[in-house]
């Protein structure tokens, strides 16, 4: 048995939708075709790139492309990676976060997003974006667009303000589990209600009973075959959940 949050148990849940038949779409091809059966997959990289290079490989191998968003952080931002998943077929995003950058002053984060934007654009086309939750932040980024334009800045989607998921189940690796819970702070859409779900192996088991419409959202930094990096990378989530539920107790709280 595949090791939980492991590249190979990654292929495992990508391989059973396969074999059900689910259409896989990155989220510019999900936005375009507005399919009625398939499975939406889209990874946030939010550091440890290589991670999402050998994800982005075994999605290829297995004939499929989905969406990858990078950073412009140092731990994310890597041209010569982005350039290679994009030539694998792969839709890149910018992950955003310029509202957080900009400390709320919503002129100065326009200013640094299309600056961050152009930089992706220097590599390959970009189309669709999608927020970094940055939980640590009291500016949540996705807010730009209630002022903002995305067709301004010649985007036609944020995957997730432009998708309609009330007809989908949704589901995110965020805080190293697929089940709702207080260390997930903004990753979160209005969706059908999911089954308690905890692990990959309950994830593939929903996919075999065959809903007509799922949504998987994966950071590849937490996806990996190496004992020892996967037991560094458990840790840090340990410890980061930790400082995410304090937080949502005071936000509660106020």
């Amino acid at each position: 048995m595949c090791r939980e949050f492991s590249q190979e148990k990654w292929k495992e849940i990508v391989s059973t939708a396969i074999k059900n038949g689910y259409p896989i779409y990155g989220v510019q091809s999900w936005i375009r075709d507005n399919p009625s059966k398939g499975v939406l997959i889209r990874h946030d990289v939010d550091r440890r790139p290589h991670n999402a290079l050998h994800m982005a490989k075994n999605e290829a191998e297995l004939g499929v492309r989905t969406t990858y968003y990078f950073r412009v952080t140092k731990g994310s931002f890597d041209k010569d990676i982005i350039r290679e998943i994009h030539e694998l077929g792969h839709e890149i995003g910018y992950h955003y976060e310029d509202l957080s950058f900009a400390n709320g002053n919503i002129d100065k984060a326009s200013e640094l997003f299309k600056r961050h934007l152009d930089q992706f654009k220097e590599i390959c086309e970009v189309k669709t974006i999608a927020m970094h939750g940055r939980p640590f932040s009291p500016h949540n980024s996705i807010h730009m667009w209630n002022t903002l334009s995305l067709d301004s800045y010649g985007i036609e989607g944020e995957a997730l303000r432009s998708i309609d998921y009330s007809d989908s189940f949704y589901f995110t690796d965020t805080g190293r589990s697929w089940s709702e819970n207080s260390v997930n702070l903004r990753d979160r859409v209005k969706a059908l209600n999911p089954p308690e779900i905890a692990s990959s192996d309950q994830i593939i088991e929903f996919i075999n009973q065959g809903p007509a419409k799922i949504s998987l959202s994966a950071h590849p930094e937490r996806w990996d075959d190496g004992l020892a990096p996967w037991l560094i990378q458990y840790s840090k989530d340990k410890f980061i959940n930790l400082a995410k539920r304090a937080i949502s107790m005071l936000r509660k709280s106020r």
